[in-house]
């Protein structure tokens, strides 16, 4: 009877008996813990998988809200069964305050090269929480105060766009011809381009600042401002229906 080389070692370093049936049960119980091992390093790839696939759908069920990395940890000892003594004990470090080893603790102890990335993961979530939560906070910076003395120096006036055509020098901006009534014509230098094409808006009344100073963007001159909302990378025209060109905004 033949046997491949690995089988051939693992059966001659069993202790060697007078009893040839204990020989080969020894021999037969190492082949047998070796498949375990293989079984269980295969059970927690999949158990890990998971918790990464669990992360994922937190992330889109709590989109834009913050997340912390002791509430993901919990979820994930809650939802497993192999690492839930691992996850345990790493909520327990991070709850103490320590974080660094806290998630060394998933690499050290799971035998897979996955658990060195996620781990990894796991330990950017606080900061990324931070870093959002100061941008979100600058994002939403309310303005200083003004009088209604200082709002009543902006002109605001309806124009309707006659002309749009793409910026020759900026794929994001548009050049608009507006109407302004009594035969006054502006020249509008705008950010629609990402989400409007120009057909989208000729034809549209609007709002515009009359009296901004002009400035040159990007080699074109913009001789005032439209009113426009923005959320992240949409834009949504301020419009008007049923007022004639040059008609003031109050």
């Amino acid at each position: 009877m033949k046997f491949n080389r690995f089988w051939h070692r693992k059966f001659t370093s069993v202790q060697v008996n007078k009893n040839p049936l204990e020989y080969i049960d020894n021999a037969f119980k190492l082949i047998k813990t070796k498949a375990i091992s293989r079984i269980n390093s295969d059970r927690i790839e999949q158990e890990l998988l998971n918790s990464c696939l669990m992360g994922k759908n937190l992330a889109i069920i709590y989109a834009g809200k913050p997340m912390s990395a002791d509430y993901i940890i919990e979820e994930l000892m809650r939802s497993s069964k192999l690492l839930k003594p691992v996850y345990a004990e790493i909520l327990s470090e991070y709850r103490k305050g320590r974080d660094k080893e806290a998630f060394e603790i998933l690499y050290s102890r799971v035998p897979v090269k996955a658990a060195k990335s996620f781990s990894m993961i796991l330990s950017k979530i606080d900061m990324i929480n931070e870093i959002n939560a100061k941008a979100r906070k600058k994002e939403i910076e309310k303005k200083p105060t003004i009088t209604v003395d200082d709002f009543q120096k902006i002109d605001l006036r309806v124009g309707k766009v006659l002309s749009c055509e793409r910026h020759p020098d900026a794929d994001k901006l548009f050049v608009l011809k507006v109407d302004l009534g009594d035969g006054e014509v502006r020249q509008i230098v705008s950010g629609l381009a990402q989400s409007y094409t120009p057909g989208q808006v000729i034809g549209k009344s609007i709002v515009m600042i009359a009296n901004l100073q002009p400035t040159v963007i990007r080699g074109v001159e913009s001789q005032g401002m439209l009113l426009a909302g923005k959320e992240e990378k949409t834009i949504g025209l301020v419009e008007v229906n049923g007022l004639t060109p040059g008609t003031k905004v109050q």
